[in-house]
């Protein structure tokens, strides 16, 4: 939801949180983010307060190419983003409130509030924790099914051809949960991942694959927001995005397919996975950990716009039901294998 506010210095600002989305929160923490649009240098100081207790003050902000791609009519504005992690809070119910300080005064951009509520101990798995909790595991997820997506998207991958000398491109490789499995699969160079949040990259390296993994198979990764696959200067063979589609805007997805062909070899593959749906999701923002659904002549339409062929493929048993397609160069398109 974006909130606007008018202030006294003719300074109009629009927030949106990003995390937490849920309204129970696990008592071990949870990821706070979100974006600010405003006239350059306005916002001096956002300050964040759990049940009146500071817990996050933003002074610097990390530009958001992702906003400023979306909402692409602000473009004199400053779009600006920022986000940390809240630990090891008390049980109980607790305002959370946002604070903007423009030219001095302070105005409350956003209020709800949260129960914080305790976890089992012992739950090294993240079974017991809500999708988008502070777990590497349950951030990205059901939990109890990370081994299953993990096993799906590799057994999809390496029926569409994937080979050991392959590039792969992972969109959103989040804690490495296809990457445990890809990782060791590709000879050394071979794996690149981009994902925004480098803690779940970080955990996962030390709970799936280990530092001597990576210093084997030397994988690559960027915490690009944008879309910017082109950012490694590969041509890939492979390109996937699990679960991508399903959290992301029309505009986003466009500006995903406008990056493919770039980096997409000749004959190469790029496999998505969506909800679909009887609707279309009309909204500018990322949606997490909700999900869209589109339907699927919107996403062929959408995916023809780019000159690029939409497979649906007949994989039906993704554990979450997602829908899986493959994506080519047109005259690639009689050579993918409708598995």
């Amino acid at each position: 939801m974006i909130i606007s506010i008018q202030t006294d210095h003719q300074t109009d600002i629009q927030f949106c949180l990003d995390h937490p989305e849920n309204d129970i929160i696990d008592e071990k923490g949870f990821y706070l983010s979100g974006w600010i649009i405003e006239k350059l240098g306005a916002v001096s100081l956002i300050t964040i307060t759990l049940g009146g207790v500071n817990v996050g003050t933003f002074t610097e902000f990390t530009k958001r190419s992702d906003v400023q791609f979306i909402y692409s009519n602000h473009q004199n504005s400053l779009h600006s983003g920022f986000g940390k992690f809240v630990n090891d809070i008390s049980i109980g119910e607790k305002e959370l409130k946002i604070i903007a300080t423009v030219k001095g005064k302070q105005y409350q951009v956003f209020s709800k509030m949260l129960k914080i509520v305790s976890k089992k101990s012992g739950d090294e798995l993240g079974i017991n924790n809500f999708v988008g909790s502070y777990h590497y595991r349950a951030f990205v997820g059901p939990p109890e099914k990370y081994d299953l997506v993990a096993a799906n998207q590799f057994n999809v991958l390496t029926s569409l051809g994937l080979r050991e000398n392959h590039h792969l491109l992972d969109i959103g490789c989040g804690s490495l949960r296809g990457g445990r499995l890809f990782i060791p699969y590709l000879l050394p160079n071979k794996y690149f991942g981009i994902e925004p949040e480098q803690w779940l990259i970080d955990e996962g390296i030390k709970n799936n694959i280990g530092l001597d993994m990576i210093r084997i198979k030397n994988p690559t990764f960027s915490n690009d927001r944008d879309f910017t696959l082109s950012i490694f200067k590969k041509q890939f063979d492979i390109i996937l995005a699990q679960s991508i589609f399903s959290h992301a805007s029309e505009n986003q997805i466009r500006k995903c397919l406008s990056e493919i062909k770039k980096v997409m070899t000749p004959t190469g593959i790029f496999a998505a996975t969506f909800f679909k749906g009887d609707t279309n999701y009309t909204g500018e923002q990322w949606v997490y950990p909700g999900c869209v659904n589109y339907t699927i002549n919107h996403m062929e339409s959408i995916i023809n716009d780019y000159d690029l062929s939409c497979i649906p493929l007949k994989w039906g048993n993704h554990p979450n039901g997602q829908t899986w397609i493959a994506i080519t160069r047109k005259e690639n398109k009689n050579n993918i294998l409708n598995i």
